[in-house]
């Protein structure tokens, strides 16, 4: 089995799969921890594959040769704009914002707007590549978007239904220690 961890860059997750017999591979466009076995902007190699799927496409991606039998997707999706936290920086309640709330100007609110257009932006990669995963029949774990409550944004709006979400990471611990990983 090929492990994919996408948009991780510490090895924390592949080193622990390697140690138990796997293949595993960190991608990500950083490598600040020297574990990224391969630095690749993952934003447009998601682009690259979901052209290839709605206009057929021949577009050589890390999808490209990705099947259902032999690969395992973990993907560490960028969440911060997607948490429930998230919903606190737009109404300007959480701690780093709140003092904003009594001085509304014109750069607070440029700031919430492009906040929000970042949002709009990760969101439409992620629908891209639950989509790639879908029709491509990829096993998938999306590690990060769904923390937080029933507020989180990508309960209320993502159309993508994927079955499972874990709102409590710590009680399988942030190292990956109380996973089976035997069961993967």
């Amino acid at each position: 089995m090929n492990f994919h961890c996408l948009f991780e860059q510490s090895g924390t997750f592949k080193n622990v799969l390697i140690q138990n017999g796997h293949k595993a591979y960190d991608y990500d466009i950083l490598n600040d921890y020297g574990q990224t076995d391969y630095k690749i902007d993952l934003f447009n190699e998601i682009e690259k594959e979901f052209d290839n799927l709605i206009n057929d496409s021949q577009n050589k991606t890390i999808f490209s040769n990705m099947t259902q039998e032999n690969d395992f997707i973990i993907a560490f999706f960028p969440c911060t704009y997607f948490s429930s936290y998230n919903n606190m920086i737009f109404r300007m309640e959480n701690s780093q914002v709140k003092c904003w709330k009594e001085e509304w100007n014109a750069k607070i609110i440029t700031s919430v707007i492009d906040r929000n257009l970042e949002r709009a932006r990760y969101f439409e990669i992620y629908l891209k590549f639950c989509y790639i995963c879908k029709i491509k029949k990829l096993r998938c774990i999306i590690e990060n978007p769904a923390s937080g409550g029933n507020t989180n944004f990508l309960i209320l709006h993502s159309p993508a239904r994927l079955g499972f979400f874990e709102k409590d990471r710590s009680l399988w611990g942030d190292l990956l220690k109380n996973l089976p990983i035997s069961l993967l």
